[in-house]
């Protein structure tokens, strides 16, 4: 993990807030065999193991995404992978949480993520997952990362929505 990630990381993960959906960081281990440090994290489940499966679902998975990527936005740091392959799932909630929801639902993968001076910074790289990149990504015109994080996440309450 770069200098900056384990920055983004500690600074997602040490923010409370009900619209924090990082995922919890309950420690870092550093290596000196390694040169990266390992994040200990809850184990969740992945969004494939339980998909959603009804519109009230929907709503929840897609509240707590945008609350998410708002959150993150707010401390001027854009994810750059959305992709339902970084959302995980918790559905062993105490019961505080189980009164808002039956699940709640985890960034990860901040490994790509980075500090912007500003919301209207722009940035110039093709990091990510094809299927969720913006059409205006670009590692030879910039572009703004934000409104590229809100692109992915149209894309993945689109397809995560569509339900049997």
């Amino acid at each position: 993990m770069g200098k900056e990630t384990n920055s983004v990381v500690n600074i997602l993960c040490s923010k409370e807030s009900p619209q924090n959906h990082t995922i919890s960081l309950l420690g870092i281990l550093d290596s000196d065999e390694f040169e990266e440090a390992f994040l200990v994290m809850p184990k969740l489940q992945s969004l494939r193991a339980h998909p959603i499966e009804d519109i009230a679902q929907w709503k929840d998975f897609s509240m707590q995404l945008l609350e998410s990527v708002a959150f993150m936005h707010s401390h001027c740091i854009a994810h750059m992978d959305l992709t339902p392959a970084n959302i995980l799932v918790d559905v062993e909630l105490d019961d505080d949480f189980q009164e808002v929801s039956s699940r709640r639902y985890c960034l990860i993968d901040f490994q790509l993520s980075r500090f912007m001076p500003s919301m209207d910074a722009a940035v110039l790289n093709k990091w990510g997952m094809l299927d969720y990149l913006a059409p205006e990504v670009s590692d030879k015109v910039v572009y703004n990362s934000f409104k590229a994080n809100v692109w992915a996440i149209g894309e993945i309450i689109k397809t995560e929505g569509m339900v049997d």
